[in-house]
């Protein structure tokens, strides 16, 4: 008992050094590049989008676009999944530069689709790849961070996804028109050049080896970076014996009555985070398009929902540090809602573009504080998976995102009603998240 008493203080003790350590500069640097790459593939779907429905030689109905980008949601729930997984078992580092290569050798394809049906492949395999990179950044951002300041890291790094969001937009915007919108896929596969500097450069996790019995692999990244952690290694050695093997299967440590509600919860919470983020950057042009607004215009939406999410996140992760990550989530998904159903009543550009904007911090910018919350609510030994589980999950509610929009507009519904059913979707986020259980022991 005395060990566990002592385990918070200690690990302050220990991150507290990464205050003045460039490894955790190092880290958020290279997690960033790569959420950046996620973001742009991500995005440039729904800003071609307009794009590939007006192309006479596929002739896409709208619910057959919506099923395409729920391939790459659906590939992502996967990839969410077993990339948490190996992150915990073969290394952060090694889950993160094969999911980088994936994702843009499938990129690389997509623009030598013949088919919508090969794109619709090409791009479910490249959300594999995709999903297997956001738990293990993650992973990685929260263990190389100051303690009092993960949230922050976190949302510096996860914000990165928006400004890939925005070069999307931004590329569309300037290259759309005149090159097509095979080049934007190719665009894509940049991530390949970040690779070699991975392999090189980008520490294992100190957190994830001595949890595997390596202490001389982590003893070389604690020295090459002057991190002084071998107190953490005799606790941990410690803790490692006293603990129930059973308790520390990452999987089954999930279903276990103390995080049973919380995985059930969180699951749900990122349920409708997703639906709500992957319904609006798939189909926000589209349907502003659809509302009146000409193709510069309805790409400039999302260029605006991307664009304020980046920014306001990271004061949601400085508010998050500040008053906790429930109450801002809650805030922040009620807000949307409320946002969400505004936008449905059509009134100037202006006010338009400042709804849409904190429909961006309350979708895209939650996302990034919910995953903070998820990867500091549980430990070191099921960190990744938890991550990687709640938000595969959760990655249904992407996959049900893009059909929806796209079923109601096959439908020839009027545009509002997309938004009514985004509002009521912000409202049951709120619920969520709500009801997720105090962690006893831990202020988060």
């Amino acid at each position: 008992m005395a060990i566990r008493e002592s385990l918070p203080e200690k690990i302050v003790n220990h991150r507290k050094t990464l205050e003045n350590s460039s490894i955790t500069t190092l880290v958020v640097t290279f997690c960033w590049l790569s959420i950046f790459a996620e973001g742009y593939d991500l995005g440039v779907y729904g800003a071609v989008l307009p794009a590939l429905l007006a192309d006479k030689v596929w002739s896409l109905t709208p619910a057959a676009a919506g099923l395409i980008g729920s391939f790459t949601l659906f590939g992502m729930m996967i990839g969410n999944a077993l990339g948490g997984l190996f992150a915990d078992l073969i290394g952060r580092k090694k889950t993160l530069i094969y999911g980088i290569i994936l994702f843009s050798i499938m990129m690389i394809l997509s623009t030598i689709a013949t088919s919508p049906e090969m794109l619709g492949l090409y791009r479910f395999i490249a959300g594999i790849g995709l999903g297997g990179v956001l738990p293990t950044a993650a992973a990685l951002t929260v263990e190389y961070s100051p303690q009092t300041r993960r949230t922050f890291f976190y949302t510096v790094m996860f914000s990165g996804y928006c400004f890939g969001g925005v070069f999307a937009a931004l590329t569309s915007f300037f290259l759309l028109e005149d090159l097509g919108w095979r080049i934007m896929f190719l665009i894509g596969a940049f991530p390949l050049l970040l690779v070699p500097f991975l392999v090189k450069f980008l520490p294992e996790s100190i957190s994830y080896l001595m949890s595997r019995n390596r202490q001389d692999d982590a003893e070389k990244v604690a020295n090459r970076f002057d991190i002084e952690i071998s107190s953490v290694f005799e606790l941990e050695k410690k803790i490692d014996n006293d603990l129930d093997p059973e308790n520390k299967r990452p999987i089954r440590s999930l279903f276990t009555r103390g995080n049973i509600r919380a995985t059930i919860f969180f699951s749900l919470t990122y349920f409708m985070s997703m639906l709500l983020v992957y319904g609006l950057i798939t189909w926000l042009p589209a349907l502003m398009h659809q509302a009146g607004y000409n193709l510069g215009s309805s790409i400039s939406f999302l260029l605006v929902l991307n664009l304020t999410a980046a920014f306001g996140a990271i004061f949601a992760g400085i508010a998050a540090d500040k008053w906790g990550s429930k109450l801002t989530l809650v805030i922040a998904y009620f807000t949307t809602a409320v946002c969400l159903y505004l936008i449905s009543i059509k009134t100037s550009m202006i006010v338009t573009y400042v709804l849409i904007g904190i429909a961006g911090l309350g979708t895209i910018g939650s996302t990034m504080i919910l995953s903070a919350y998820v990867l500091k609510y549980f430990e070191p030994w099921n960190r990744a998976t938890a991550g990687g589980l709640t938000n595969g999950l959760g990655r249904i509610g992407g996959v049900v995102g893009p059909s929806l929009v796209g079923i109601l507009m096959t439908l020839k519904l009027d545009f509002v009603w997309n938004f009514y059913a985004f509002a009521v979707v912000g409202i049951l986020g709120a619920l969520a998240v709500f009801l997720v259980p105090k962690k006893v022991g831990k202020e988060i």
